[in-house]
């Protein structure tokens, strides 16, 4: 097959770029989280301690830090993390961090009451929008469950039950976060404290759904997380399916408790109740637009919709731009861009497809002085896709005074060798 350069028949194009205030090319729908009982005390004061925990922060590059016993190293920690992050949320030595930048909208913070034995350990929340990810969102909910008495005795008024506490601060808040799992991803990222916990009492277990609670504060959920990562009793637990999530990283410095963990979640693939349907589009003013932008691809002239294709089926690849209301009328541009093998092409008006370095002021259209109509329907490709294999993305935009509008709802085809 003709290599992808300059071929005006060169069929397909997949986008994994995002098309957002300068078009930077970025993992779009990979978020990825760091958790860390970081014992601040011993930042403090301690500069060598003071630049592991930079070099880690720094090498993992988290979009998402969650972190317990923060104390008396929050200074030290924000002087590390502030130019590169916001501190969302601080309640009682837990600290979420998020990365700094367009690409999260933060919708809410909060906490929830905890208890160990007399002592507050009150947990913190974080919900946000990722504008990267369709508008997915995001539940992060992070605690430092108590010590139970299977670790340090009786701990707290029952000695019968090893982690009343850690049951208590949990049920709390379950019905939040069983809501918030019908409307996206929900995460928890905990020093758990899970010592030698008894069948009946591991929060793990009941946050799976594969064991219950026998204190009372609540019995079982259904909420199905899965336990990502963890390293010791430090974990990182979510909804949606398990292969959304890769286990990063552990690592286990000579300072802070337990080790850190990171886990990556491709938040794209993940079901949620509020997922955006295929008309969902943006501007890359920021904002969203109620422009209609989809793409669909079909075999041998059916009207069904596939996702799958081998590389001999005859596909036929066509696109839909139904620009805002009060476009209608004007004139504009539309644009066809790719991805394919790590390389990012753009089709241009002769219908050849050209390298692209992601910038936006090399950026080549795919037809100019298009007059934007009501609907305005794009034939694509028609043929056989031979010699191509792997996941192909497909991406539409038009622009109308000066603003680019996109559907961050990617299409996407997965191509397989029929070669026998």
């Amino acid at each position: 097959m003709t290599p992808m350069n300059r071929h005006p028949q060169l069929p397909i194009f997949i986008t994994v770029f995002v098309l957002i205030l300068g078009f930077q090319q970025a993992s779009a729908d990979s978020v990825k989280i760091l958790e860390w009982n970081i014992s601040g005390n011993e930042l403090n004061g301690n500069i060598t301690n003071q630049n592991a925990a930079a070099a880690i922060f720094n090498s993992e590059n988290a979009d998402i830090i969650a972190l317990q016993e923060t104390g008396s190293g929050a200074d030290e920690i924000a002087a590390i993390l502030a130019a590169d992050y916001v501190l969302a949320v601080a309640i009682d030595g837990q600290e979420i961090w998020l990365r700094s930048g367009e690409r999260f909208q933060i919708d809410s913070t909060g906490s929830w009451p905890g208890l160990c034995n007399t002592r507050s350990l009150d947990g913190a929340t974080l919900s946000l929008t990722d504008l990267n990810s369709d508008d997915r969102r995001l539940y992060v909910y992070i605690a430092h469950f108590c010590i139970p008495d299977t670790f340090a005795g009786n701990v707290d008024i029952n000695p019968n039950v090893s982690n009343e506490d850690q049951q208590e601060h949990l049920c709390i808040i379950i019905d939040d976060m069983e809501a918030n799992a019908a409307l996206g991803v929900v995460l928890i990222a905990a020093d758990f404290n899970d010592i030698n916990i008894p069948t009946g009492e591991s929060l793990i277990s009941f946050l799976e759904g594969t064991g219950t609670l026998n204190w009372g504060f609540c019995t079982a959920t259904a909420i199905a997380m899965t336990d990502v990562i963890r390293t010791d009793v430090t974990h990182i637990m979510g909804t949606s399916d398990p292969e959304n999530y890769t286990a990063a990283a552990a690592g286990n410095p000579s300072f802070g408790q337990h080790g850190y963990v990171v886990a990556t979640l491709e938040l794209a693939n993940s079901d949620s109740g509020s997922e955006p349907g295929a008309g969902t589009s943006r501007g890359t003013d920021g904002n969203a637009s109620t422009a209609i932008i989809s793409g669909r691809v079909t075999i041998d002239g059916t009207s069904v919709e596939v996702s799958t294709v081998l590389d001999t089926d005859h596909v036929a690849i066509t696109g839909t731009v139904v620009p805002e209301p009060n476009h209608n009328g004007q004139t504009g541009a539309l644009y066809i861009v790719i991805a394919y093998d790590g390389d990012l092409f753009f089709k241009d008006t002769s219908d050849a497809f050209i390298a692209w370095n992601g910038e936006l002021n090399s950026l080549g259209t795919y037809r100019e002085g298009v007059s934007l109509e009501a609907s305005i329907s794009i034939d694509v490709f028609d043929g056989q896709l031979l010699g191509l294999r792997g996941t192909l993305e497909i991406f539409f935009a038009y622009s109308a005074q000066d603003i680019l509008y996109y559907n961050p709802t990617l299409v996407s085809l997965e191509i397989e060798d029929n070669s026998g």
